[in-house]
């Protein structure tokens, strides 16, 4: 049964408007929901303990979920701020300047080249000679 058809019992039952104690074997003067008396009171336990019980429960749990929602946004802001002083230091350990042109591997060799057919031309005409 649903607590929604266990409210509509009670609130249609008539003629009673408060709990009765009934003995067993006994007919009951009201109609709708009939609960044992250990029953009733194990509810009214409930609502009396239990409920401010899980309402504390629901409140420290609130406080404490935002209390680790902000340490995570703190953790976030930290490593975001991390992670773009490190990426800044990549950039600037991975940015390379060109070498001047007297350390330039291509005009040095060049360089080489020509003297080298210089020196062979020069020899060769001394030869001759």
């Amino acid at each position: 049964m649903s607590a929604l058809g266990l409210v509509l019992m009670l609130l249609v039952s008539a003629p009673c408007s408060s709990a009765t104690a009934l003995r067993a074997g006994v007919s009951s003067p009201c109609s709708g929901l009939l609960v044992p008396e250990a029953d009733a009171r194990r509810a009214l336990g409930c609502i009396g303990v239990d409920l401010p019980t899980c309402e504390a429960d629901r409140v420290l749990d609130t406080r404490v979920m935002t209390a680790k929602m902000a340490a995570c946004q703190e953790s976030l802001a930290a490593s975001e701020d991390h992670s773009a002083k490190l990426r800044s230091s990549i950039d600037g350990l991975l940015l390379v300047e060109p070498d001047p042109w007297w350390m330039n591997r291509g005009v040095w060799g060049t360089a080489g080249v020509g003297v080298g057919v210089a020196v062979t031309l020069a020899i060769m005409r001394a030869l001759a000679l």
